[in-house]
């Protein structure tokens, strides 16, 4: 769900509160009011926002994401935040203007993700929203605050603190709005935890046959020298995608052709194509740049190997 997405929600939750006077709707009730206010909004002329119109945090958020200089930015940014001191998207993206060092963001944005964590537990959001945190929109800030914490834990090499933070999203968001399933399974590999590599592909079992699992279990074997494990994971993935596809992919991957590994279809990614493939390797780039033996090792095998019989 987009930003702007999340923004017209917020408005329409302050609509309904404002016709209930905060009460709690019945279920007839509360469809008759998202459709008045839907139809309120689609009826509304498009404006284009500008300083001078811009009277909510929001507003300047998003005066902030389309200024053309830094200055701007950071204006809208401050601006955002003394209408809503306790805004934690325009904290974080001021905090990202700042040209720090990947280890001196960490303490930062580990101090913001504890303010943020104290005002969702100031009125109990944090304990309510426990298990479907992406579905409630106040707690989305800190979501993807956990998420780039990890991101950048992940660039700084401490793959067990990226996967423990991976762990507390998933406790705190079952669901996984984010996509964070994905990301774990390079981490298991590049950890050599073959055991809980091996239990979390049987929790994700109607994913289990994606690149997503499949090429991390691949890399993972092939890091343990158990080379026919890693051979017979490789050979199943003909099963997903085309052996025309795999062998195209991992020459891409051992040879480092950005031009290929970048070229996403026009259509976006698509289940069990090659484009499947390339966000796989992205998701799991750290693991997979320190693994180009593996590569140039799959490229062999899969050039020694045949089509099979009725597959296109």
């Amino acid at each position: 769900m987009s930003r702007e997405t999340e923004r017209v929600i917020k408005e329409m939750h302050k609509y309904i509160s404002e016709k209930t006077h905060g009460e709690v709707p019945s279920d007839e009730e509360m469809d008759k009011l998202i459709q008045e206010f839907m139809q309120l909004h689609n009826a509304m002329p498009k404006v284009t926002l500008t300083e001078k119109n811009a009277t909510t945090a929001d507003d300047f958020l998003e005066l902030a994401s389309e200024a053309k200089t830094k200055k701007k930015e950071i204006e809208y940014l401050q601006k955002a935040l003394e209408l809503e001191p306790n805004n934690i998207d325009a904290a974080a993206e001021l905090l990202f203007t700042k040209r720090l060092k990947t280890a001196q963001l960490l303490v930062e944005l580990d101090a913001l993700i504890a303010k943020a964590k104290s005002i969702l537990k100031e009125d109990g959001t944090y304990r309510d929203s426990m298990g479907h945190f992406w579905g409630v929109l106040e707690t989305r800030p800190y979501m993807r605050l956990l998420q780039t914490r990890m991101e950048l834990l992940k660039r700084c090499g401490m793959m067990k603190m990226a996967l423990q933070q991976a762990q507390e999203m998933l406790k705190l968001n079952p669901g996984d709005n984010q996509g964070i399933r994905f990301e774990m399974m390079p981490m298991y590999a590049w950890l050599e935890d073959e055991l809980h590599a091996r239990k979390f592909v049987g929790q994700n079992k109607d994913e289990k046959d994606s690149a997503f699992f499949q090429l991390p279990l691949s890399v993972l074997y092939f890091s343990l020298g158990q080379w026919d494990k890693a051979k017979a994971i490789l050979l199943e993935m003909t099963d997903t995608y085309t052996l025309t596809a795999m062998r195209k992919f991992v020459r891409a991957a051992s040879t480092q052709d950005d031009e290929v590994l970048e070229n996403t279809s026009p259509y976006g990614y698509q289940p069990g194509r090659f484009s499947e493939l390339q966000d796989a390797y992205f998701v799991g780039n750290n693991l997979y740049f320190f693994h180009l033996p593996y590569f140039e090792w799959a490229e062999e095998i899969l050039s020694g190997s045949r089509a099979k019989r009725g597959k296109k």
